[in-house]
């Protein structure tokens, strides 16, 4: 399922990353479809290896804050 993303869309999300427990994140979707998670250790988006099943719920979430 590939949604198209016409402008980068940022939200926050329920995400495990980082190798971190499920936690609320600031997520930015980019019109290429990658998503870059909020490093606050680093200061700024990061992009972070996420498994299919995040990316397509991440692509969904976005098209919804878009909408």
């Amino acid at each position: 399922m590939t949604m198209t993303i016409k402008r980068p869309v940022e939200f926050l999300a329920r995400i495990r990353c980082f190798g971190e427990p499920l936690q609320t994140r600031r997520i930015r979707l980019d019109s290429e479809g990658y998503a870059r998670v909020w490093d606050s250790v680093a200061s700024h988006y990061v992009v972070t290896s996420l498994s299919p099943k995040q990316r397509q719920r991440l692509a969904a979430l976005a098209a919804e804050v878009q909408s």
